[in-house]
């Protein structure tokens, strides 16, 4: 017999995580319809549901598991670049799903602010690239990131 807690929680990973698979979707749809763009996920932890119990390890594992689901998908979709950012698990679970699904040398990689991100960002961000920047509200990724590449929709043109 199932936790009931546990499934509620799973069901909230689950929502929380769509948007993310979709907008994964979207880029490299938008990518691989222009070769020579190159595609670039930088994701932070997904915002935590207020009603997600950190006392509780099942719902907290499930939330783990729900961000190597999405490291996974993102390799899954061919996408180039994967800049995981944060020190959560959930963020070390995106970062090893993202390697384990067969990302290899600096396709992943997982760094611990968003400056960190901006620094790989500034210096190997070609001209064509498309960057999909997702999570981490609790970092401010979003904000600082956008602000730095500037926000454009997944074709890569300005919004």
């Amino acid at each position: 017999m199932s936790n009931p807690d546990s499934d509620r929680a799973d069901a909230v990973a689950l929502v929380d995580t769509r948007a993310v698979r979709g907008a994964l979707r979207d880029l490299a749809d938008a990518v691989h319809a222009a070769p020579q763009r190159r595609s670039w996920a930088v994701l932070g932890e997904m915002d935590v549901p207020a009603d997600l119990d950190a006392g509780d390890r099942a719902a907290m594992t499930g939330w783990v598991v729900s961000h190597d689901e999405l490291g996974r998908l993102a390799v899954r979709l061919d996408i180039g670049q994967v800049v995981c950012v944060g020190t959560s698990r959930a963020v070390h679970g995106l970062h090893q799903g993202a390697v384990m699904e067969g990302s290899w040398g600096s396709e992943a990689v997982l760094v611990s602010t968003p400056q960190a991100a901006a620094e790989i960002l500034d210096a190997e961000l070609g001209e064509h690239d498309v960057v999909l920047v997702m999570g981490g509200r609790e970092l401010g990724l979003t904000d600082f990131l956008e602000s730095r590449v500037g926000h454009r929709s997944p074709g890569g043109d300005p919004a």
